[in-house]
Parts: C-alpha cells; structure tokens; sequence
C-alpha cells in the first residue's frame, strides 16, 4: 500500500479516538497539539485519559463503540484490543467517508501517522508507508541528533 504525504489542518476538526489504553492515549496526545476537538469512545479509561477527560482537554464518552459516533467526525482512529471492533469502525468509515486509522494494523487504514520532528516552523516527517514503524522512529532520532544543531540557528 503506498500513501501520499500529506499535512492536515486539525484545527477544531472533530478527531474520534476508539479505545481507552496507552496506544489511544498516545495518539491523542498528539492531537491536542494540533487543536482537534478529540472525542474519546470506550468504557474503560487509562488514569492520563481520564485526568484529560476532567480537565476538558478532550470530551470523553463511557461506552462501547457505535457508529453514531463517527458520523459527524472528521477522522477516526480505531485503537481497541478487538479486530472484530477495529473491523466495524473501518467498514462504518468507509461507509460514511470519513478518514479512518486501525491503530497497528496499516491495511486497514485510509492514512497512516509518520515519526515527526517539528521545530521553529521546520517538519520532518518519516514514514514507511506503515510497515516498520519503528525503523521510522529510529530516523528520527538520528535526525534529530545529527540535526540538532541546526536548530538553533533558524
């Protein structure tokens, strides 16, 4: 599968995260950096997801999937333990046209989330069209080593 690099404007754009645990979790961490109104769906909530929840960082809804969920979401990210739930949130956002991301499975995604180094207005972004995330994020520390210096001069 081959995707097309791309930069999205979140800003206020509505971002469904499926799934309560530490991969979630991540993936919302990174959305609130770029403004995206993030609704959380799952019955059970990490301890960080929860502090989020309280602090209207993001707005959490207690229960298990349904589509009525998605249907007015700009992306979705499908992030449960369950392939059968992860299956039915890609087959509903196809459906419906929304962007959708299962969560470490690539062949059910309609974008993937390169290793990005953002600094003074520069993005790098990695990817290997979700293949090998890790070997993604070990050049980004290398270019964040061998680069670091550069930063400062911008």
């Amino acid at each position: 599968m081959k995707f097309y690099p791309i930069s999205l404007n979140l800003e206020n754009k509505k971002v469904v995260v499926v799934g309560g645990g530490n991969i979630a979790e991540r993936k919302i961490r990174g959305l609130i950096k770029y403004g995206a109104k993030i609704t959380l769906v799952s019955p059970v909530l990490t301890t960080n997801l929860n502090k989020l929840v309280k602090k209207n960082k993001i707005t959490g809804i207690k229960k298990k999937y349904t589509v009525s969920v998605i249907k007015d979401a700009f992306m979705i990210f499908a992030c449960t333990s369950d392939n059968k739930i992860n299956k039915e949130i890609f087959n509903d956002a196809e459906r419906l046209g929304v962007l959708v991301n299962v969560c470490d499975y690539t062949n059910g995604c309609r974008f993937i989330v390169p290793a990005v180094i953002r600094k003074k207005g520069v993005v790098i972004s990695i990817s290997t069209d979700g293949k090998q995330p890790v070997l993604s994020k070990k050049f980004k520390e290398v270019l964040k080593n061998e680069f670091g210096n550069l930063w400062s001069k911008l």
